[in-house]
């Protein structure tokens, strides 16, 4: 199939769990639909990309950026690189959503590392370790 229509459906496809973990965080269908639906799909579809058009690979392939640059040098290599961004992004938000609950962040406040996270991955994972924090900080300033 071709990479720019597969581009475009994999956007897509994710739109739905983003917006799941943004609306319906603690619907009991979330997380699974995420996990072990979606991103399921992704990594069978990255596995299929990575199986089919990355060739030459060996234990150097990662050693420098010109190796990395080599790999990446046909569309399915880089939409498959682009599918494990998504896959991965995806299920950073759904750590964050249960990392949430689990620290009692409110949701009005973790729906911001959310759409960071799906744009630009470690960043809004990054928002969200400081909103952690920061309610640690004060939780344990109550405390005392």
């Amino acid at each position: 199939m071709d990479a720019a229509i597969l581009f475009k459906t994999a956007n897509a496809f994710v739109i739905p769990g983003w917006l799941l973990l943004l609306l319906v965080p603690n619907w009991k269908y979330t997380m699974p639909l995420i996990r072990y639906g979606m991103v399921v799909v992704l990594a069978t579809l990255y596995a299929y990309l990575i199986l089919g058009s990355i060739s030459g690979f060996n234990g150097e392939s990662f050693s420098t950026l010109e190796n990395v640059k080599h790999l990446f040098q046909n569309d399915d290599a880089v939409l498959a690189g682009w599918i494990h961004y998504l896959a991965f992004d995806l299920l950073i938000g759904t750590h964050i959503v249960e990392q949430a609950k689990l620290y009692q962040v409110p949701r009005w406040l973790y729906v911001f590392a959310l759409p960071l996270t799906f744009m630009f991955g470690p960043m809004g994972y990054l928002l969200f370790v400081v909103m952690k924090s920061i309610k640690g900080l004060t939780a344990q300033k109550q405390n005392q």
